[in-house]
């Protein structure tokens, strides 16, 4: 048997593109980590909050999610939300979605089931978006509140990849959302 890598961060994310929770160990189901993105914010066009678009969603980022009781994979558990000027709140709190609009500046809802039509905004691919006003284009959203899988694994090897083509860019591991920091061995 040969060694591939360790398991250097298992990570957790709540709530869609807020910074998630670090985990000592995590209940892996077929549909991802037991908890993992089961909660997003949608505007009023439908379109599902993310990093990728940040004129418009910086607030999550800026936000952070964690379990106060570990979700088993059988329902829904509430997350708490610690917003940018440090305020905590329950996603099962009453008026939630008028305190999650007023953080965003628009009207936006939080939800745990994904609509039909839901759809992901972002730069068209390959390009960096060069202002506020610089055009999008929607995706549809294949997977539940995912970008695309359910399970995120990123390994240092990458990291050290990228950091080699761009020295100038700090490449951290938050910035990818993994589930799975994997340390690989030397070779």
């Amino acid at each position: 048997m040969t060694l591939l890598g360790t398991i250097a961060a298992i990570n957790r994310y709540p709530v869609k593109s807020m910074m998630g929770e670090e985990l000592n160990a995590a209940l892996v189901t077929t549909a991802g980590l037991a908890g993992d993105r089961a909660y997003a914010l949608a505007d009023g066009d439908n379109h599902i909050g993310t990093a990728k678009i940040q004129r418009k969603w910086a607030p999550l980022f800026r936000s952070r999610a964690r379990y106060i009781v570990e979700p088993n994979g059988n329902g829904l558990v509430p997350a708490e939300m610690t917003l940018p000027d440090g305020s905590r709140v329950m996603t099962d709190e009453p008026g939630i979605n008028d305190r999650l609009s007023e953080l965003l500046g628009f009207s936006a809802r939080l939800i745990t089931e994904k609509p039909p039509g839901l759809k992901l905004e972002s730069p068209p691919l390959g390009q960096v978006p060069e202002s506020d006003d610089s055009p999008t284009i929607d995706f549809p959203v294949p997977n539940g509140f995912f970008d695309l899988g359910s399970l995120h694994l990123l390994t240092t090897a990458t990291l050290d990849t990228l950091r080699s083509l761009n020295p100038a860019v700090r490449f951290e591991p938050r910035r990818f959302r993994p589930n799975f920091v994997v340390q690989t061995t030397a070779e």
